[in-house]
């Protein structure tokens, strides 16, 4: 479940109790023109509103499992840099990483693709 906090003013955190629905509380956009979007683009746009534009590209890019070096490559961002988006957005359980040898590849979970948008 994702809930928009309209005086929530600082990065999104997670609420995760065993019973519960596992929760997103994030700032809501603060614009009159946030009405959500009926296109995939408006709709990127609206999450890169939310928690950053290289972020936002990398849950769009997470339709399978996909390493960091691809990731970055498609991005044009660096392996370190993806590292660093890939942390907090598994911090914030919108995605889960998988090591096998020195690859690491990481997968959406349900929370992460509901915030996607799909």
């Amino acid at each position: 479940m994702i809930v928009p906090v309209y005086f929530n003013y600082g990065r999104p955190i997670t609420l995760i109790d065993g019973e519960l629905t596992p929760t997103l509380v994030c700032p809501a956009v603060r614009s009159e023109t946030a009405a959500l979007a009926g296109t995939a683009a408006a709709g990127l746009d609206e999450l890169a509103n939310l928690i950053g534009r290289s972020r936002a590209n990398i849950l769009a890019e997470l339709d399978i499992a996909t390493s960091t070096q691809t990731l970055a490559r498609r991005l044009n961002l660096t392996p370190g840099a993806v590292s660093q988006h890939t942390k907090v957005l598994r911090e914030a359980g919108l995605l889960t990483t998988t090591r096998t040898g020195q690859s690491v590849r990481h997968t959406l979970t349900t929370l992460g693709r509901t915030l996607r948008g799909g």
